[in-house]
């Protein structure tokens, strides 16, 4: 992977690409699942609806309050984590250089907007901060390595998974336990880090694995491919693995859960992405006007933070009450 453009075009996704061992044997590689791919066709087969929707095929609509994050100046601006004072994420002043995207943190506390750089880093995205303050994010450096990374006190230290070829964390809670992926030579495995003590955990059956948040009882949310390269939900807690899709879908990515266990995540139909909450039902977060609609983070007031695409493909971070 050469750039993390792709990492954050649609949130928290990286490239999609087809490689193989011999001809007519190439196979589809997925390290994250791109809404938009989804929408030119790479994920067609129809899910069976499995809960009560409404008429028109999908769950009722919640009323919240958006309020835009854009970086002051930027032509994007994405949030993917937020502990309810500031929110984190990714922005970029010219989006139209895919040769140096020049992608760099972005942090909103209170009206007020900051950066920072990661030393050896040629590109930059802030994934999730916790109530203490700690954030994480992802970074890669001039010989094209994925890292992962903590940033607290104004102290960046890289995470490291050995033995790996990359990695990237997502998702911290207040003790510092923290979720992702991690790549080898096999593919791509999901892993959690509690306690300080790594242990990889891949959906069973399932592909390219990737945990993407945790909330302060353990309880984590996070995506796993199927055969057919289809996204899926997935709740894990206690070790065990529960399955989420919202009904009926093309796809189900699973992105944030807080301590109450209410979820947010983004599913797709045939022409456009929905964002959505879920605590024993799925109700609908679409901001009126916007083409996608991606919350990445729930906190325990269940303010709901992400981003949206506008009727001009511009990409504006939200934070929705």
């Amino acid at each position: 992977m050469k750039t993390l453009l792709r990492w954050v075009t649609c949130c928290l996704l990286a490239t999609t690409f087809v490689s193989g061992q011999q001809a007519g044997e190439a196979r589809a590689k997925t390290r994250l699942i791109d809404p938009l791919s989804v929408l030119s066709g790479r994920f067609s087969q129809p899910r069976p609806a499995a809960a009560k929707v409404g008429a028109n095929g999908f769950a009722p609509v919640k009323s919240y309050n958006f309020i835009t994050i854009d970086y002051p100046g930027a032509a994007y601006s994405v949030v993917l984590g937020s502990n309810g004072k500031t929110d984190v994420g990714v922005f970029q002043f010219d989006p139209s250089d895919p040769v140096n995207p020049d992608l760099r943190p972005l942090v909103h506390t209170a009206n007020k907007y900051s950066t920072f750089f990661v030393p050896g880093a040629t590109q930059v995205v802030l994934s999730d901060i916790n109530n203490l303050g700690t954030m994480i994010g992802v970074y890669l450096d001039a010989s094209n390595h994925l890292s992962g990374f903590t940033y607290a006190a104004g102290v960046v230290t890289p995470f490291h998974i050995s033995g790996t070829q990359g990695n990237q964390i997502r998702g911290i809670n207040d003790a510092g336990d923290i979720v992702g992926e991690y790549y080898d030579g096999s593919g791509q495995h999901g892993f959690v880090d509690i306690g300080g003590v790594i242990t990889t955990i891949d959906y069973p059956g399932g592909i390219n694995t990737s945990f993407m948040d945790i909330n302060n009882l353990g309880q984590a949310v996070g995506i796993y491919l199927d055969s057919g390269y289809y996204p899926h939900g997935f709740i894990w807690s206690d070790g065990v693995f529960t399955p989420l899709d919202y009904p009926g879908s093309l796809g189900t990515e699973l992105r944030g859960i807080n301590d109450a266990g209410k979820i947010v995540g983004n599913t797709f139909d045939a022409t456009t992405s929905h964002g959505f909450v879920y605590q024993n039902n799925f109700s609908l977060i679409d901001l009126a006007g916007a083409k996608f609609t991606i919350p990445n983070h729930i906190n325990e007031k269940n303010n709901v933070t992400g981003f949206y695409v506008d009727a001009l493909n511009e990409y504006h971070g939200f934070n929705a009450r």
